[in-house]
């Protein structure tokens, strides 16, 4: 029997990584690889922040990283830095923590909807992840706009893509027929309008729109009162 909102449990350990990362933001570190692989749960069930491999020092007056040289996943890098080479800073954290969230809640990776080249053409255009149950518009378009910017993307960057087939599924092209068995059988949890809300908040374009961590802290604490 499927729970009303099975994602309930799960917004504690959101909260957990956020005040760890807010933590981690005041000691002057950016992470630098905020994801799903990158949290641990203790025996307590609690969530901590692990794989300091890449995180980077802060600037205290730019918040930018020392280095633009860092190890990250794709799929949760915020798109300045992953096919902008712009420099870490505390925003690109927020980015990937929305991204946390996506996986966290829907129990599927962000951008899970697109084959692994179909990304990069989202990521260049700065676009957040697609609510799960969405299905892409992009695919009929997909070399057109590909074609001109793949020029400028850096071939780790594609090559990576193109290996991560095996971890990201295609959106299936069958019409849906709307019967309860297929919430049964479906691989996904649906994203309320909330949690959504405050993904959209993370992974705004622009760094500067994002909303800082401690928003986050507040509106996962307002979720969790409802």
């Amino acid at each position: 029997m499927r729970l009303a909102s099975p994602q309930r449990d799960r917004f504690p350990l959101l909260l957990d990584v956020a005040n760890g990362l807010q933590f981690l933001h005041i000691m002057g570190i950016i992470h630098s690889d905020l994801k799903g692989q990158n949290v641990l749960i203790t025996n307590k069930y609690r969530a901590v922040i692990t794989d300091f491999g890449s995180s980077r020092a802060v600037s205290t007056t730019t918040a930018a990283s020392t280095t633009t040289t860092s190890s990250y996943t794709l799929y949760f890098a915020a798109p300045e830095v992953s096919l902008g080479g712009e420099k870490m800073t505390t925003m690109s954290d927020v980015w990937s923590f929305g991204c946390l969230i996506f996986q966290t809640l829907s129990r599927k990776p962000p951008y899970y909807q697109y084959l692994p080249m179909q990304v990069i053409s989202v990521l260049l255009r700065r676009d957040p992840p697609l609510r799960p149950g969405m299905e892409p518009i992009l695919r009929p378009i997909l070399r057109p706009v590909l074609s001109p910017a793949l020029a400028t993307v850096p071939s780790q960057v594609t090559s990576s893509a193109t290996k991560s087939d095996s971890d990201f599924e295609e959106v299936s092209d069958e019409d849906e027929d709307g019967d309860e068995d297929e919430d049964e059988d479906r691989d996904w949890d649906p994203i309320d309008d909330n949690a959504w809300s405050l993904v959209l908040q993370c992974c705004a374009s622009q760094p500067y729109d994002r909303i800082k961590v401690y928003g986050i802290q507040q509106a996962i604490k307002a979720i969790l009162t409802f």
